[in-house]
């Protein structure tokens, strides 16, 4: 393994912790699934899987799901669900 790959355990436990985040700014902003997955470019059903980390989440879906709930990257990676949506402001509509 290189240096810049990430073990699969590893990769698995970041896709759970920023499907957690990602469910929990859903519900706070009250998006569904059917809301979000088109913006993603995906299907309600993918959407799904993956906010349960059972599909693995692309660097792009990362990109625009911290665009249109205005958080940081960052904040999807974190346990434990710290990410926040930025005050009232409007989403963006990616």
């Amino acid at each position: 393994m290189s240096g810049s790959q990430v073990p699969a355990a590893a990769a698995a436990d970041y896709d759970a912790i920023i499907g957690e985040n990602v469910h929990q700014l859903m519900w706070r902003s009250r998006e569904t699934q059917t809301s979000l997955a088109p913006r993603l470019g995906i299907g309600q059903s993918a959407l799904s899987l993956k906010l349960r980390g059972a599909r693995p989440w692309s660097s792009n879906e990362i990109a625009m799901v911290a665009l249109h709930f205005r958080v940081s990257i960052g904040d999807l990676f974190v346990a434990g669900g710290t990410a926040a949506p930025a005050s009232e402001a409007p989403r963006s509509t990616v």
